[in-house]
């Protein structure tokens, strides 16, 4: 009789995590409604096509598009400069505040003011947005400790 607990209990172990494992993918895809079907382009790609000709370099999107996506859940390479924070990356409704979105939104916010960059968060629309932004704060964070990328 032991022997047929063991694999009962086993079995509920089993279906326990299985459950829990569905339920967590499912939240996840259910907190974003970025959908697009996309080119999945690295950070040399993405920085040859949008930002050719600028001042932005490949790490600085890396930088960017990596805490972007860690934030969205949208993959990096999926990204896009004219991602809109409130459309394309927005999450589905009710999920708007257990988001790592708004997280991420108040690292910005401390990340600028620690340096004196003046920020309005509503300004910060869309992904080249808050790409600018970054660069930015880095930059100024670089000069203020003497140091040049």
């Amino acid at each position: 009789m032991s022997q047929a607990m063991d694999v009962a209990m086993m079995a509920i172990g089993i279906g326990l995590a299985v459950s829990a494992a569905a339920a967590a993918i499912w939240t996840r895809a259910q907190k974003r409604r970025f959908q697009k079907k996309r080119e999945v382009l690295d950070f040399g790609s993405i920085t040859e096509r949008f930002y050719a000709g600028g001042n932005v370099t490949t790490a600085d999107v890396e930088q960017a598009y990596t805490r972007i996506s860690d934030a969205t859940g949208v993959p990096a390479g999926e990204l896009r400069p004219n991602d809109r924070f409130d459309r394309e990356l927005k999450p589905r409704a009710g999920w708007e505040y257990d988001d790592p979105l708004h997280i991420f939104s108040d690292e910005l916010a401390r990340d600028a003011a620690s340096v004196g960059v003046p920020l309005k968060l509503e300004e910060i629309v869309t992904v080249d947005d808050a790409l600018h932004l970054m660069k930015h704060i880095r930059e100024s964070r670089d000069a203020s400790r003497g140091t040049e990328r």
